[in-house]
């Protein structure tokens, strides 16, 4: 187990209420800075520290690797809720998926995309997305 500190600004609210921690790896300005390559290193157990405005805020654990994916989006609470409930996952593609037993017109009230495409870089997310699909599957059939 590792421990990390992170220090937060503007970004707090927003990955305290999605639950996940995200940096950039290149900066608008092409820059990279070492903090945020060091988060490549999470692994699940890890405990991270989160600190904003001078004052230790939080305190997690990583429940999953790090892996490379696209900013998320700040109004995608329901993606992320369908995701950890086993409704949807990804396709190595990164095209978007839906359980069997979650059907679409309920996907799209829920406010997911249901052509969404996500770019999937990273091998640990690719394995990681493949576990994922298996164990949607299981929920599914379960429930069929």
């Amino acid at each position: 187990m590792a421990f990390w500190i992170v220090y937060q600004g503007n970004s707090w609210d927003r990955a305290r209420k999605g639950g996940y921690l995200w940096a950039p790896k290149v900066g608008k300005k092409g820059q990279t800075q070492a903090y945020w390559a060091t988060m490549e290193r999470v692994m699940p157990g890890d405990l991270i520290f989160s600190g904003v405005d001078n004052a230790l805020r939080a305190v997690a654990e990583a429940t999953l690797p790090a892996y490379t994916a696209e900013r998320p989006d700040p109004f995608s609470a329901m993606y992320d809720a369908a995701f950890d409930a086993l409704l949807r996952s990804f396709a190595d593609d990164g095209t978007l998926m839906l359980a069997s037993d979650f059907p679409i017109d309920e996907a799209i009230a829920a406010g997911i995309n249901p052509v969404a495409k996500i770019n999937i870089s990273d091998a640990k997310a690719t394995e990681y997305l493949a576990e994922h699909r298996a164990l949607m599957a299981a929920r599914s059939a379960r429930n069929s």
